[in-house]
């Protein structure tokens, strides 16, 4: 009986640790955009990990100057995309899109999906579906 407890409580470990080790490489895959309060204060603008074009500020993501910053309200916003781009230089467009909030205050988080056919009006474009590009 503890032989067979001993290889059933091996296998669940194995198991276990196999599963965290996928998750963990599926997370390594995710292209990160940093966002940069100023830009100029990148160290190493032609650094290959952080190309100059992809430097985002608030302006870039249209954060009026008076919003609250996320060390305030402890409140942190991730948009989350999944793309459908089958080849490097292919237009691509949002099949997934997800705000993850991360509440340090109340100490929750939170996932909102948002749906790819929702039409919403697009700064500088015509009214059309959220994930026209």
């Amino acid at each position: 009986m503890k032989k067979v407890l001993l290889v059933v409580v091996v296998l669940v470990i194995l198991v276990v640790s196999a599963v965290a080790i996928y998750g963990y490489a599926l997370l390594n895959m995710v292209n990160q955009v940093p966002l940069v309060e100023n830009p100029d204060d990148v160290s190493e603008p032609n650094s290959p990990t952080l190309p100059p074009k992809e430097v985002l500020d608030r302006e870039d993501l249209s954060i009026p100057e008076d919003a609250p910053s996320p060390e305030k309200t402890g409140v942190i916003n991730i948009l989350l995309f999944g793309l459908d781009r089958r080849a490097p230089n292919e237009g691509a467009r949002s099949d997934a899109m997800m705000i993850a909030t991360i509440d340090k205050k109340n100490r929750q988080v939170k996932l909102t999906s948002l749906m790819r056919d929702m039409y919403v009006s697009i700064p500088g474009k015509q009214d059309n579906r959220i994930n026209t590009g």
